[in-house]
């Protein structure tokens, strides 16, 4: 693998990790599931698995 592969799969990797806080922090701040579902084009039982995790 080269280093340029490399580089884009770590900044996957912090996207993703982020897009997971993000979710969490919205959570706790009381915004519903089906909302975060809808902007985040991710379906519920996803959105519900982050929460719980």
């Amino acid at each position: 693998m080269d280093i340029m592969q490399q580089l884009m799969d770590v900044d996957k990797k912090a996207r993703e990790q982020e897009r997971m806080e993000l979710i969490q922090r919205f959570y706790n701040e009381g915004v519903s599931i089906t909302t975060i579902a809808n902007a985040t084009n991710m379906c519920e039982e996803d959105i519900s698995y982050i929460v719980s995790n």
